[in-house]
C-alpha cells in the first residue's frame, strides 16, 4: 500500500480543526470571564448579546451561574481529546501500521470517549426533592455517539483480532 495523499491531507486538516478548538475554547472562556468581570460592559451591551461557542456563553448574564461552565469546557476537552486519538490513529494508518497494539488502545479510548460524549450531550434533568413525591429525574444520551461508540468498538475487535492473527503469523515457519 502506498502513502495516500488523502490520508495525509485529512490529517492536515484534523491537526487545524484541534488546534483551532484549542484557540476558540480558549477565546470562548477568557470572553466569558471577562464579561463577567464587567469589561466589556464599556464598550457594548453585552445584555442583548447572546453567542456561544459550543455550549460556553461569549457574553453571560449576571443571572447565569459560573457552574454553568464545567460542562460545556469538559465537552470542548473531550472533544478535542477524541479528535486527538483519530489523528494518532490515521497517523498509524499513514505509517502502514494498522494491525498494531496502539491502533487497539486507540480504538478503545475512541469508544469510550464516545460514550463519555453521548452523555455529555444529552440531557440531565433533576426537579424537586429527592426526598418529595414531585420529583423528576431524566437522563438522556446523545444517539448518534452511542453508534460511532458501537463502530469503535466493533473496530477495535477487528484490529485486535489481527495482531492475534499477525503475531500467529509471525511464528509460523
Amino acid at each position: 500500500m502506498t502513502h495516500s495523499k488523502i490520508i495525509r491531507n485529512i490529517i492536515k486538516i484534523i491537526k487545524a480543526i484541534i488546534w483551532l478548538s484549542i484557540l476558540f475554547t480558549f477565546l470562548a472562556i477568557l470572553s466569558h470571564i471577562l464579561t463577567r468581570t464587567g469589561v466589556f460592559n464599556n464598550w457594548f451591551d453585552t445584555h442583548r448579546l447572546s453567542f456561544d461557542y459550543n455550549g460556553i456563553q461569549l457574553f453571560p448574564k449576571k443571572s447565569d451561574s459560573i457552574w454553568s461552565l464545567i460542562f460545556p469546557i469538559l465537552s470542548n476537552g473531550v472533544h478535542i481529546t477524541f479528535l486527538y486519538f483519530i489523528l494518532r490513529f490515521l497517523i498509524n494508518i499513514d505509517r502502514e501500521q494498522f494491525f498494531s497494539v496502539n491502533n487497539v488502545r486507540i480504538m478503545g479510548i475512541c469508544w469510550k470517549l464516545s460514550l463519555l460524549l453521548s452523555l455529555l450531550l444529552g440531557n440531565f434533568y433533576l426537579t424537586g426533592s429527592p426526598i418529595e413525591v414531585p420529583f423528576r429525574f431524566e437522563l438522556t444520551f446523545h444517539f448518534p455517539f452511542i453508534l460511532t461508540a458501537l463502530i469503535f468498538w466493533i473496530l477495535e475487535k477487528v484490529i485486535e483480532r489481527g495482531v492475534d492473527i499477525t503475531r500467529e503469523n509471525e511464528l509460523t515457519i
